[in-house]
């Protein structure tokens, strides 16, 4: 049966033997942040994911997204799990900018709304 990043997340904290606070901490991951993530059942943002895979280099990268492989890298999984770290992080830095666009053109398109909605004076 598949489980979730955030269950396989608890998996990690398992392994470790910490708390989700001690976890989220040392990612530098916001309390509340991570906490969502477990009590509202919200995914980890790409950007959460990235942090605890640079946190914990030795976690499989291709099991905490995709639940293939094992928990803890191999060294011969070493470069693999580096090129997929390095995909997520590209990855992020697209989505950002999409978002970043995305906002934008909302902006733009309120205002040429507004613009249309204003009385025309003076004809």
């Amino acid at each position: 049966m598949k489980t979730t990043i955030t269950e396989r997340i608890r998996q990690i904290i398992a392994y470790l033997g910490i708390t989700e606070r001690k976890f989220a901490e040392t990612a530098t991951i916001p309390q509340s942040t991570f906490s969502s993530y477990f009590n509202r059942g919200s995914e980890p943002s790409l950007n959460a994911i990235v942090l605890i895979l640079k946190t914990y280099p030795w976690i499989n990268a291709k099991w905490l997204l995709l639940e293939e492989g094992e928990m803890v890298v191999e060294e011969k999984e070493d470069q693999t799990n580096e090129l997929l770290l390095n995909k997520v992080v590209e990855l992020s830095g697209k989505c950002a900018l999409l978002e970043d666009k995305l906002r934008c053109y909302e902006k733009e398109r309120h205002i040429n709304m507004a613009a249309e909605k204003k009385p025309k004076y003076g004809k």
